[in-house]
């Protein structure tokens, strides 16, 4: 028979692995779609034979209609998307308290919610594009000057574009491609977390001594001060109305600064303590108490490691000097 603990735990993990699929069939159809205007901008280059100025005209607008398809197409997936990770989000605050029949009432996103979000993610859209027509159209125009071949514009766009792949089972990326990737990602996590907090904040008005737990991942990308709060707050989760303390850490253990986050991925952090991150938070009732992650050991593991790191860089950064000064 689980423990509360333990139903609490699958529940939130369900609900996290959910959000995550969805995550990265996002990010996975974005950069198909990345790919597909890339090569259909290659077939126009390589189509190039006489590049007069009239010619030239015709190609940046026939390349500015395809990138404003991607962008068409991209926006409905980023929105299709966001509805999705407000729907996870929310419900990561209160189904694993239904689960253990706790009286948790889910509220509907507000319009300005939403609207909010997706305006975020439309403008994560078009920073891509207007990123892709700027680089596009220089190629395009030094092929028309002479400068470069459509064979070596056609390289140039490949590496700016970046490349998409998938090596063990995850997203190998670079170029354009990566930072598309990252921003996807990113938007789309800061709405599964302000999502579950709004959640969090309504069921701490009929819950007295709700307290939540930030979540981290497990693996050498994780920031050092998020595997950090999350040690911290593990044994000793915090009311739901405070706000985090996360530091910014260097690999040799020095705080370089440190930030308030009412829950990952905060928009009003700084982008060092938010970009990228892939950490989530969890809703405790004080009658079932601490609860656990999966993820806790292999996090303990990492910090250790990362310490040890740590002390041989500093060791080694140390000695440098010395070795430095003597022979100066």
């Amino acid at each position: 028979m689980p423990t509360p603990q333990e139903q609490y735990s699958a529940e939130l993990n369900a609900i996290i692995a959910r959000y995550g699929k969805l995550e990265d069939q996002t990010a996975r159809a974005v950069l198909r779609l990345l790919q597909d205007t890339r090569q259909q901008i290659t077939v126009l280059l390589s189509d190039a034979e006489n590049w007069q100025a009239y010619r030239l005209q015709n190609t940046q607008a026939r390349v500015d209609d395809l990138i404003a398809q991607f962008e068409a197409q991209a926006a409905v997936l980023a929105r299709n998307a966001t509805t999705g990770a407000v729907d996870t989000g929310a419900l990561a605050a209160i189904a694993p308290l239904q689960a253990l029949a706790i009286p948790a009432a889910f509220i509907t996103p507000t319009p300005q919610l939403l609207n909010t979000l997706t305006t975020f993610n439309a403008a994560m859209i078009t920073g891509i594009t207007d990123q892709l027509r700027a680089a596009v159209n220089v190629q395009v125009r030094n092929v028309a000057l002479g400068i470069t071949s459509p064979t070596t514009a056609m390289t140039n766009l490949t590496q700016l574009f970046g490349t998409y792949g998938v090596k063990q089972g995850k997203l190998v990326t670079s170029g354009i491609s990566a930072k598309a990737e990252m921003d996807i990602r990113t938007e789309m996590q800061t709405a599964f977390n302000v999502s579950n907090y709004a959640q969090q904040q309504n069921v701490a008005k009929s819950i007295p001594g709700l307290t939540k737990r930030w979540i981290a991942t497990a693996d050498s990308r994780t920031r050092l001060g998020h595997l950090r709060i999350h040690n911290e707050t593990r044994l000793k989760p915090i009311p739901v109305d405070t706000t985090y303390t996360v530091y910014d850490i260097t690999d040799s253990g020095r705080i370089k600064d440190k930030t308030e986050m009412r829950f990952p991925l905060d928009p009003v952090a700084p982008g060092w303590a938010r970009i990228n991150c892939r950490c989530t938070q969890a809703t405790i009732h004080p009658e079932i108490g601490v609860i656990g992650s999966s993820l806790d050991g292999r996090i303990a593991a990492e910090m250790q490691r990362r310490n040890l790191e740590g002390r041989i860089i500093a060791w080694w950064e140390g000695t440098k000097h010395r070795w430095i000064y003597r022979h100066a």
